[in-house]
């Protein structure tokens, strides 16, 4: 693609010791590319990303001098494989059961049969809606009754996002993950002006229907730490959650 650099390996020798050196290598430039051009991090706050160079492991890499606060690789990695594995693993399943359970109820489907025109988008809502609730809390879902039309109407973009097309050439992607961005604005305003987000210790509730689980809750408190990233960065941040 124009204005992108790759490097093809031809010898079966050099394809050889790239595999055997994998561990070596890093996906920081596909992660970087994702910020960018999925998320939308605006070009004037990817540099604060570029510049952690500290490593995903507990420990700094020698040689780096970026801040603990400023570990954003680092918080990202760590926190989602600390609450998506137990205990929270399990308290965070049984509540998308739970609100599956009562999405699909809610539906009154009964006993007779009903046609859908599209099986795969009637599970994809349906899911999507347990998925939100469980780890984002109920009420962003009450505060924007789109937000889960908005998001698929983005997600189902994210190859011509990843490729970088301009808006010019697919404004309804950007402008379905600008709302997607806005209401997840929406749902942080509401949600610092009525909830609690340093509620994250131990004996802490480990979900509530204003910021939802644990996992958001330390999300948002590394990141307001971040001086650079603003609140827009934050709600887009939030979409890339939802989106992963």
């Amino acid at each position: 693609m124009a204005g992108e650099r790759f490097k093809v390996f031809a010898n079966p020798q050099h394809i050889e010791t790239v595999y055997k050196n994998s561990r070596f290598l890093s996906a920081r430039s596909i992660t970087e590319r994702a910020s960018r051009n999925i998320v939308g991090i605006p070009s004037d706050i990817m540099p604060y990303y570029q510049a952690d160079d500290s490593g995903m492991a507990a420990e700094v890499r020698k040689g780096s001098k970026v801040r603990q606060e400023d570990r954003i690789l680092y918080q990202q990695v760590h926190t989602a494989q600390k609450y998506f594995a137990a205990p929270y693993l399990d308290l965070l399943i049984q509540r998308y059961t739970d609100m599956f359970g009562r999405n699909v109820e809610a539906l009154n489907i009964g006993i007779e049969w009903k046609e859908y025109p599209d099986l795969y988008r009637f599970c994809q809502a349906t899911s999507s809606q347990a998925t939100i609730g469980a780890i984002m809390g109920s009420k962003i879902l009450d505060l924007n009754p789109e937000l889960v039309a908005d998001f698929w109407a983005a997600k189902d973009a994210a190859p011509d996002f990843y490729r970088g097309l301009p808006r010019w050439l697919k404004p309804k992607m950007y402008a379905a993950r600008e709302r997607v961005v806005k209401a997840i604005g929406k749902w942080h305003d509401y949600a610092f002006a009525h909830g609690d987000h340093t509620l994250t210790e131990p004996g802490d509730p480990d979900w509530d229907p204003i910021w939802g689980s644990k996992y958001v809750k330390v999300r948002e408190n590394y990141m307001l730490n971040m001086k650079p990233l603003t609140a827009h960065v934050r709600a887009a941040e939030d979409w890339g959650l939802m989106f992963g």
